[in-house]
């Protein structure tokens, strides 16, 4: 694995310290969790673009 350097707001470093106090894991365990979850996450433009027009219209189904 390589190693980056990120900065972050005192807020945020100081939730995910208490996040991996409370899992007993490592702060880079949770970021790397994050980030493999917005990566799958993450559509690649041209099939949202495909879907753009239907988006909204079916009645009843719950909004995201």
């Amino acid at each position: 694995m390589k190693t980056i350097t990120v900065r972050l707001p005192a807020a945020v470093v100081a939730d995910l310290e208490t996040e991996a106090r409370e899992r007993h894991c490592s702060k880079s365990d949770i970021v790397l969790e994050r980030l493999t979850l917005t990566t799958r996450l993450r559509w690649p433009a041209a099939r949202i673009a495909a879907i753009a027009d239907l988006v909204g219209s079916v009645a009843g189904c719950r909004r995201v």
